[in-house]
């Protein structure tokens, strides 16, 4: 996985030639949520053919993706049944980042999620909602994650062709 942080990958080098069907099955679709099932029936057979070797670690990801602001990294490692440093290691050789660095990005998208679903909610309340100290480190998380500021993101999600046609079948981010 750390492999893939921050880097363009072709599609075929992870999932093989059967990539190429998906890819002609998209290119027949008439409508978006066409796409979405097409794209959902892949994964659903891709992830039947898994094997169940589960271990505590693994429900930690979407843990912290649920409630970012109250992530403690102590308390999620003993949930794991790992000690502290065991559960950073593993951590970052399942996802590629830290666990921290994972509860910035969530925490951020949250922010950004809220944002997007209630336009007419201020980023100081949102800076709250979602667990920053204040609206100061909710900048410098929009800027080190988007590369600009939370209003300028926002408007320029919302003017994208891909975005609207998102929020026109019921779906958000950007």
């Amino acid at each position: 996985m750390m492999q893939l942080v921050d880097q363009q990958v072709d599609a075929t080098a992870i999932f093989g030639n059967e990539i190429n069907e998906v890819h002609e099955q998209l290119g027949e679709c008439e409508t978006y949520d066409a796409m979405v099932r097409a794209m959902e029936n892949y994964f659903i057979n891709k992830f039947r053919k898994l094997k169940d070797d589960s271990q505590p670690i693994d429900s930690i990801g979407p843990s912290i993706l649920q409630n970012p602001q109250f992530f403690n990294l102590e308390r999620t490692a003993k949930d794991a049944c790992l000690s502290y440093r065991q559960f950073e290691k593993r951590f970052q050789q399942l996802t590629g980042i830290m666990p921290k660095y994972f509860a910035r990005i969530c925490r951020f998208y949250e922010a950004y999620i809220l944002k997007e679903s209630q336009l007419g909610l201020d980023w100081l309340s949102i800076a709250v909602q979602t667990g920053y100290h204040d609206y100061q480190h909710l900048v410098k998380d929009f800027k080190e994650f988007a590369g600009t500021t939370p209003n300028i993101l926002i408007d320029q999600c919302l003017n994208n062709l891909t975005q609207k046609l998102a929020h026109a079948a019921g779906f958000f981010g950007c």
